[in-house]
């Protein structure tokens, strides 16, 4: 009875919000243990890379039957290096659980140092059930980009508290797996560069240095520099539709049939990383770097991740997971408001649109990166004109 009347005494949203993860997680890891740690998953072509690893081998040589390519750092390998001798259901599993766990620790961590004066109960409930359902993709196959969701979510939370080392470590931590997260690094130095400015490499060459001492230097010099070569010819721009990046591009090419190429990718990408950076120092200047400010440079710096990165997937736009935080944690006006609830609305629907048909002239796909550039549009407009607004009560 004890524990009934402490379920009843939380507010109904937020138990909607842990009802909602509570399905989430046993579902994926129900359909991991029965259906077997290869279906669905990107586990196996870890596991692979840190069998290679452990015995030396090449680890970006072509995989056996249809398993896809490494595409992570050589230090990846080196983790999941002792795991490859472990069964792989076992690993799977374990892999899923230390991400979600860290994930909805980054969420609350993120959250609190935001906002000492908690959020209304509904407005926190919106985050987590947004979270969940963002998330979902890649915590269903094993992606690395739950882990990206993670290190984002602690390094800005700690950034906020006024620990730097941490949040080095964690900012880097996600730099250091896909590379691309260093656009939010960038961002987040510009708000504390005296203390995150020489924090960060220091941290960035402790994690690139680490494989050495696991393998023999030359040995780990030639894996870093294969993947390097395979990193620099892994252009996707002009790949099948349904391989290519789904970033902005994506909507260029349903739109008028023509592929963006590598050059233009990268001059976009710049621009946009200069202009939210101008952006950032331009707030900064204006109010200080509040914990408000953190929180928007976090949404800034993974939509742009998404849009702008070097291999956005369907599947990266779970590193978006906490960008709820936009729709309740800010005083926007209606008409922004409803913009950034479409927004999510388009993200979410992108991630069950396995459930509707697919039409080959629309492809449900364009979903994801037209709810993104709405919430980009709603971040800029807000950081320029509406801040600060923070809830406040």
């Amino acid at each position: 009875m004890n524990n009934l009347r402490r379920w009843m005494a939380i507010p109904l949203s937020l138990r909607w919000a842990i009802v909602v993860w509570i399905a989430l997680i046993a579902g994926v890891l129900l359909r991991v243990a029965l259906s077997g740690s290869t279906s669905q998953s990107v586990v196996p072509i870890y596991m692979l890379a840190g069998e290679r690893w452990w015995n030396a081998e090449p680890l970006y040589a072509p995989p056996p039957g249809t398993m896809d390519v490494f595409r992570n750092p050589p230090g990846f390998a080196a983790l999941f290096a002792p795991l490859s001798q472990l069964p792989i259901r076992s690993v799977a599993l374990v892999y899923r659980v230390l991400g979600v766990g860290l994930l909805l620790l980054g969420l609350r961590r993120f959250l609190a140092a935001v906002h000492p004066v908690p959020l209304p109960p509904r407005a926190a409930a919106t985050v987590w059930i947004i979270a969940a359902f963002l998330a979902l993709p890649a915590f269903n196959n094993g992606q690395v980009n739950t882990f990206i969701a993670v290190a984002a979510l602690h390094g800005i939370a700690s950034a906020i508290r006024g620990g730097w080392w941490a949040a080095s470590g964690w900012l880097m931590f996600a730099t250091w797996l896909k590379g691309y997260p260093i656009a939010l690094a960038g961002l987040a130095a510009l708000l504390a560069p005296t203390r995150l400015g020489w924090r960060m490499p220091a941290v960035l060459i402790a994690l690139l240095a680490w494989p050495f001492a696991t393998r023999n230097s030359e040995y780990v010099v030639e894996q870093s520099s294969e993947f390097w070569r395979v990193a620099q010819v892994d252009d996707r721009s002009q790949a099948p539709l349904e391989r290519t990046m789904r970033g902005w591009t994506y909507l260029v090419r349903i739109a008028t049939g023509e592929c963006v190429g590598h050059g233009p990718v990268q001059l976009v990408a710049a621009g946009a990383g200069l202009a939210l950076a101008f952006l950032v120092l331009f707030a900064a200047r204006r109010i200080g770097a509040t914990p408000g400010l953190y929180a928007r440079t976090l949404v800034l710096g993974l939509l742009w991740m998404v849009l702008f990165g070097p291999a956005t997937e369907s599947n990266t736009y779970s590193i978006l997971a906490p960008v709820g935080w936009l729709l309740v944690g800010v005083r926007l006006p209606r008409a922004a408001r409803l913009a950034a609830a479409l927004g999510i609305a388009l993200l979410v629907a992108g991630v069950l649109r396995g459930a509707f048909p697919q039409d080959p002239e629309f492809s449900m796909s364009s979903l994801q990166p037209i709810g993104a550039f709405l919430l980009l549009g709603v971040a800029v407009w807000e950081l320029m004109f509406g801040f600060p607004r923070e809830i406040v009560d």
